[in-house]
């Protein structure tokens, strides 16, 4: 480990908890470093633009770069490991398909699928088209604001048009999507199908923010030894301890 990274760091990770912002000699008491080693490391993250110093207070707050690099941060690889072991325990106890999409930068993603019959659930990270029967799609969309419900009806109708098919009026979806935060969870019968072909059930970081769902399908032969309701369920179950797995991720 070098020294003066590490305590560069602490300090960053110190600083982040004033948004009021904090002084030189307050850092130094509350870090246990010597002043000099404080004002050397604090000084030349801000020439590098990772702190930002009160012209006037000579307060410290986390500065620009830091912000720019946040942005770039990607969680979806985060999300997806928080996700596995749910997908495995419901792939392998009730023979379902699995499959995880989630919700990043106003683009849908599909982060992991697994077939029945234990076949390997496989790791990936591509764009999901706007598909109208998509029961992981809509888990995600009924829980978003509607402004952006708007936005991808919108981009439904147009990719929908290019293919020269059917689409639902706009007040359908949006009929759905309160249907389905009403339930708290989707479903796909398979347009028409007598027997419900998926399950999606939304996950959150927070109360209100939707950042993945689980969905499991070929759901006929599961409810044989699962009622719909057991399913749910154990589904719901399992999408708070994948919150708990993130939570606890990104305190680490």
């Amino acid at each position: 480990m070098i020294q003066s990274v590490d305590r560069a760091l602490s300090l960053l990770k110190l600083i982040a908890e004033y948004p009021q912002g904090v002084g030189a000699r307050a850092l130094a008491r509350i870090s246990g470093l010597k002043a000099s080693t404080v004002q050397n490391l604090i000084k030349t993250m801000e020439q590098k633009g990772f702190l930002y110093a009160d012209p006037i207070t000579r307060r410290y707050y986390i500065g620009s770069a830091i912000v720019s690099l946040a942005k770039q941060v990607n969680p979806l690889a985060g999300y997806r490991a928080a996700a596995l072991p749910t997908l495995t325990l419901l792939q392998s106890r009730y023979g379902v398909a699995v499959s995880l999409q989630a919700w990043e930068r106003g683009q849908c993603y599909l982060l992991a699928r697994g077939g029945r019959d234990g076949q390997q659930v496989i790791e990936t990270e591509e764009l999901c088209l706007p598909m109208r029967f998509s029961a992981g799609y809509n888990a995600l969309i009924a829980f978003l604001p509607e402004v952006v419900q708007s936005r991808y009806i919108e981009h439904v109708f147009s990719v929908e048009e290019d293919r020269r098919a059917d689409v639902s009026a706009p007040d359908d979806y949006f009929a759905e999507y309160q249907l389905i935060k009403k339930q708290g969870y989707a479903e796909n019968n398979g347009r028409g199908n007598p027997y419900v072909g998926a399950i999606a059930v939304p996950v959150f970081i927070d109360k209100t923010q939707v950042v993945m769902s689980i969905t499991v399908s070929n759901g006929r032969e599961a409810f044989k030894q699962l009622s719909q309701q057991e399913m749910l369920t154990v589904m719901t179950g399992e999408a708070k301890k994948i919150t708990e797995n993130i939570r606890l991720r990104s305190v680490v």
